[in-house]
């Protein structure tokens, strides 16, 4: 569905000041919709080991949204359910959003297309949690099917896969190398987050994020290409620049491709 792609800016935090400029003070969630909770909150639970927040979120039923939140949405006559989770070393979290009950539409969205997004997570051991995909046969992006070295360091651990969740969604995941220093008191495979934002138009998307939402970007870089970093993707001659940025209050790195 074309929501499991959105980033829902509407949920930042915005302060009603004399400031127009900067309005945002930070990420609340980065959120898609699922099909169903019952397929999704398993491989974020248990495959990567990410952990709910409040409790087992399919233990809820589907809620009616109230005429409030039908407006906010846009899903008049729709229940709704939610799972959000917590991801170490990240100020923001992640939410599944389940509609039912109104018409809905499945897209699939290509990595390069305009408004596909990436999830990256940086994990501890990439091998273990590829031990976890296999055993829950997740769909895997990169070419191969095994975590590549984009780097060209034969000495660098830095390993790297792509997969997609059961809707589709893209995950990156990131073996560091080095660790940051906060995997020794971190539990679990997963130690911090980044965003990715497949667009259209570098110049174009960078002036809405820079006046809406206050993106401060760093130089954009040249249109290049890799053999080792298309096979991550899945891809073949493709070109890309990439422009890393941040967002007021947010402490992952937020990137437009």
């Amino acid at each position: 569905m074309k929501l499991n792609r959105s980033l829902l800016l509407a949920a930042l935090p915005v302060l009603l000041s004399a400031q127009p400029a900067t309005p945002v003070i930070g990420l609340g969630n980065l959120a898609h919709a699922v099909d169903s909770l019952n397929k999704t909150v398993p491989f974020y639970r248990d495959v990567l080991g990410l952990t709910p927040n409040g409790g087992d979120p399919l233990a809820a039923t589907p809620q009616a949204l109230d005429a409030d939140m039908s407006r906010f949405t846009a899903t008049q006559g729709a229940k709704f359910r939610v799972a959000t989770f917590r991801i170490p070393g990240a100020n923001f979290g992640w939410e599944l959003t389940e509609f039912t009950g109104g018409a809905r539409k499945a897209d699939r969205f290509a990595i390069q297309d305009p408004g596909s997004a990436t999830l990256a997570l940086q994990v501890r051991d990439i091998e273990t949690v590829m031990t976890k995909l296999k055993a829950a046969n997740v769909e895997i992006v990169t070419t191969g099917g095994v975590p590549v070295n984009p780097t060209g360091n034969a000495n660098s651990k830095l390993r790297e896969i792509v997969v997609r969740d059961p809707d589709g969604f893209f995950v990156e995941l990131q073996q560091p190398d080095p660790l940051p220093a906060r995997a020794a008191t971190t539990e679990g495979d997963v130690l911090g987050a980044s965003i990715q934002i497949a667009i259209e138009d570098t110049e174009a998307s960078l002036k809405f994020y820079k006046a809406a939402f206050g993106f401060d970007a760093r130089p954009s870089g040249a249109w290049g290409t890799n053999d080792t970093v298309l096979k991550l993707i899945g891809l073949k001659g493709a070109q890309w620049r990439i422009t890393h940025g941040s967002i007021p209050g947010l402490t992952a790195d937020f990137a437009f491709i």
